[in-house]
């Protein structure tokens, strides 16, 4: 009997690929409506003056979802 192992490295070229297309869209709109990277972080300033609260829940929810993915990762090696 012949037993086949899944390549699970086969995966992660897909990832980049997602990820370089997404950043080659972002910067066609920001090219398109001119948005320059201050500009961008003003507002990101601006909103999170506003909504701190929203902005820091975010930040910690993001934080303990990466939390997580980089101890399960551990555990898989």
């Amino acid at each position: 009997m012949e037993t086949t192992i899944k390549n699970k490295k086969s995966t992660s070229p897909v990832y980049f690929a997602i990820i370089s297309s997404i950043l080659i869209v972002f910067g066609i709109l920001f090219f398109i409506f001119h948005i320059s990277p201050e500009k961008i972080a003003m507002e990101l300033s601006e909103f999170a003056q506003h909504h701190y609260f929203l902005m820091s829940f975010i930040s910690f929810v993001s934080g303990m979802i990466f939390l997580k993915f980089y101890y399960d990762r551990l555990k898989r090696n």
